[in-house]
């Protein structure tokens, strides 16, 4: 059955695509991820607030370091943040 995908491993090995899990600290996903990067077959980028997955990889005994981690909290914040600079160089940041 390997031999199967063996081609498909290959493949991807060579040029990796990325996937996303927008459940980071879920142990299932945790799982995945950390199989998905041990085998370099995708690179894994993972949305949840970062001490969480990371606390929730420990606890599973999961290697997510080369992972990506996004907090779409921060991102939040830098948006908010990012619009309120811009109307101030307008100068609209009271409107």
């Amino acid at each position: 059955m390997a031999d199967m995908f063996a081609p498909l491993v290959a493949q991807l090995k060579a040029n990796p695509k990325t996937i996303v899990f927008t459940e980071g600290n879920d142990p299932r996903i945790l799982e995945a991820a950390s199989k998905l990067l041990a085998e370099g077959v995708l690179k894994v980028v993972m949305v949840g607030n970062e001490a969480e997955c990371k606390a929730a990889a420990a606890a599973g005994n999961f290697d997510i370091s080369a992972a990506e981690i996004i907090d779409p909290e921060k991102l939040r914040r830098f948006r908010r943040d990012g619009e309120h600079h811009g109307r101030a160089a307008q100068g609209q940041a009271d409107r």
